[in-house]
């Protein structure tokens, strides 16, 4: 391919169709998942670990992997010279995340909560967590190398149930059982969510209709109060 060819291809960085749908459905997919998150480590780390750490943390290491993604997706489109080339959304992993809290964290935090004060467990909890996650991501790159050995060659049913098991018995569970609690509020946005995967709702995502809806009943039914939205911004 010459290098003329080269330069008239021209590959916008946003502009196919869908682009704005994904970037808000990967945002509220991203903040969800990070509230869910900074609710159950609260009791355990506290707000001096939380908001100043692993919040600048996760902001900068998704930052970075967001960019990163995009120029090998916009390298390997140029390298093509195709343009339908989409990079896979770079975010939090939920079920990771969870399994971190459940399994490391909290047995951690909750074996020495009778013989040491607080502030010696919380950082004795974010200290395990730290090389454990670390490890992880060792295990992780050292077997990306046989990946596409294991997918070739093993069913997809034998991958499959741990993580839809874990998603129904943590993340669905979890998540539903605040919409019992207060089913005023939180009924309606998951009926819209359910009808999303069979109707569109216009231009709007589907996400963003129920994050409205929520919001609204949340503060007409006074379930949501200033002196919490105020509490939030001195955080």
């Amino acid at each position: 391919m010459d290098k003329c060819t080269l330069i008239k291809f021209n590959l916008p960085i946003v502009g196919a169709r869908g682009d704005i749908d994904d970037f808000v459905a990967l945002f509220i997919n991203n903040l969800s998942t990070l509230l869910a998150v900074i609710l159950t480590l609260q009791p355990i780390l506290g707000d001096q670990i939380i908001y100043g750490m692993i919040l600048p943390g996760t902001g900068l290491a998704m930052l970075w992997g967001n960019f990163y993604y995009v120029y090998m997706a916009r390298k390997f489109a140029f390298k093509e010279q195709r343009g339908d080339v989409f990079v896979m959304p770079y975010g939090i992993c939920t079920s990771g995340a969870f399994a971190f809290i459940y399994a490391i964290i909290s047995p951690t935090y909750y074996d020495c909560l009778s013989t040491n004060d607080t502030v010696y467990f919380q950082e004795l909890a974010w200290n395990v967590a730290l090389p454990s996650n670390f490890i992880t991501g060792i295990v992780l790159l050292l077997l990306c190398v046989f990946g596409e050995f294991i997918r070739k060659n093993t069913p997809s049913v034998a991958l499959l149930p741990f993580i839809s098991g874990f998603g129904f018995a943590i993340l669905a569970l979890n998540e539903y059982l605040p919409i019992a609690e207060t089913p005023i509020v939180a009924l309606l946005p998951f009926i819209i969510i359910m009808l999303g995967y069979f109707v569109t709702y216009g231009s709007l995502h589907t996400a963003f209709v129920a994050l409205a809806a929520g919001t609204g009943l949340d503060w007409a039914t006074s379930l949501n109060q200033g002196c919490i939205a105020r509490e939030a911004i001195h955080l």
